[in-house]
């Protein structure tokens, strides 16, 4: 069996860290090696790992720059990871006992290059579910499958398996919360994330994985969501930036994708966008959430910059956003 080499980046989540690794300590089978790249602001986290007895090897580092970055940590963890398999974890993730068993017997197939597992802790009202995804239909944002992992063509284009699929699926894009590949893969066509995108990020998941699914294809390879890998995303609430500034990063940075990774039609870009406005303010409704404003605020900022993202250069707006 390929040796697993899990790569976890976090900032400032002791107590949602620990519970991470208990979760992998907890596995039928072990990983070759854990890697933990820390931006955080105190010792906590090292002294976690540093007191902490797991049954696998652990490799601490921390990275220290101007500017946070969840992709330029998870590049470090490309750079030292020896194992054959990287897989990258959130911080705030409790895998099933099985899960690193199904990942490797999942890449006994040579033509798969690229695996992510499927979050069951999933919850959405049914009905509006239905409506919600006729409606991105029509404006290119989603489909009416419920099984499919693709990239549309529109801005907000991404759909994940909202029913669990029977069987592996081919998987256009990864979940950043559960993401694996084959290191050799990812060294042969030099690719890494985006460290272009600062913070947690915003699609840099999607940028990755997407950019692998397509060379993939043209090779004749295989990028996979197997069913059989089960896990929880708590998604945790510390640390997080402002959510003022959160809706920026989501427009700025999801736009950023569009035109790095798309035809970039300028018309299906409106088009999906003016779908995108009616699904908020729907949603809105039906919830009789106030978000609505905030996204708004995101919305016209990153129209203001609209000229730069569309160049894919981020420097000005990064720094007006994390300085």
């Amino acid at each position: 069996m390929k040796k697993v080499s899990v790569i976890i980046s976090t900032y400032n989540r002791q107590e949602d860290l620990r519970k991470t690794l208990d979760s992998l300590s907890s596995q039928t089978v072990l990983p070759y090696e854990l890697i933990i790249v820390d931006e955080s602001t105190d010792g906590s986290i090292k002294k976690l790992i540093k007191d902490k007895k797991l049954p696998f090897k652990k490799r601490y580092f921390h990275r220290d720059a101007e500017y946070k970055s969840l992709p330029a940590s998870r590049n470090v963890g490309i750079k030292k990871a020896e194992g054959e398999i990287l897989l990258f974890l959130d911080d705030d993730v409790t895998l099933d006992n099985n899960y690193i068993k199904q990942l490797q017997e999942t890449y006994s197939n040579n033509k798969i290059m690229a695996v992510q597992g499927y979050i069951k802790n999933i919850s959405i009202n049914s009905y509006y579910l239905y409506f919600d995804r006729f409606i991105q239909s029509i404006f290119l944002n989603s489909d009416l499958k419920f099984k499919g992992c693709n990239v549309k063509k529109g801005v907000f284009g991404n759909t994940y398996p909202i029913k669990k699929p029977k069987q592996p699926i081919e998987s256009q894009w990864l979940s950043g919360c559960n993401m694996s590949f084959r290191k050799d893969f990812l060294d042969d066509y030099n690719l890494k994330f985006d460290e272009n995108l600062l913070r947690y990020a915003f699609k840099e998941d999607v940028d990755l994985s997407y950019r692998v699914y397509k060379i993939c294809k043209n090779q004749k390879l295989k990028t996979v969501l197997n069913p059989d890998m089960l896990l929880n995303h708590r998604i945790s609430q510390t640390s997080r930036v402002p959510s003022s500034t959160y809706t920026k990063i989501k427009y700025t940075y999801t736009e950023y994708f569009f035109f790095k990774n798309t035809d970039a039609n300028m018309v299906i870009f409106y088009w999906s966008l003016l779908g995108h406005i009616i699904q908020r303010v729907i949603l809105s409704i039906i919830r009789v959430d106030l978000s609505i404003m905030g996204n708004i605020s995101g919305l016209l900022y990153s129209f203001k910059h609209l000229k730069q993202i569309k160049k894919c250069d981020l420097t000005q707006i990064n720094k007006d956003l994390f300085n």
